[in-house]
């Protein structure tokens, strides 16, 4: 069975989302987006063909979207790597 790990760039990419949310709308929604985030993450980890690929950002990428993000994602022999969890108004260009 796989798992999920997670760059450093994706923790980083989540603790920023954690800390926007709750500053900006508070704890609730704060729970609610992080439990989106991690029913995202075992959805994939279940079916790692669920994202797009993202060629135009890196061939051996993919992506699917979670909420105003795109998660973007390696599929690993026995793993999932998270590479980042960006938001939709910035463009992966910039982050790879």
């Amino acid at each position: 069975m796989l798992v999920i790990k997670f760059s450093k760039d994706a923790d980083t990419d989540l603790e920023q989302i954690a800390e926007h949310t709750w500053n900006t709308w508070g704890q609730r929604q704060l729970a609610k987006y992080m439990n989106e985030l991690d029913k995202c993450f075992e959805r994939i980890r279940k079916n790692p063909l669920l994202g797009r690929k993202s060629e135009s950002t890196r061939p051996e990428f993919r992506r699917i979207e979670v909420g105003r993000h795109a998660v973007f994602y390696i599929i690993e022999p026995d793993a999932i790597l998270i590479v980042r969890v960006l938001h939709q108004q910035m463009l992966p260009a910039n982050y790879f």
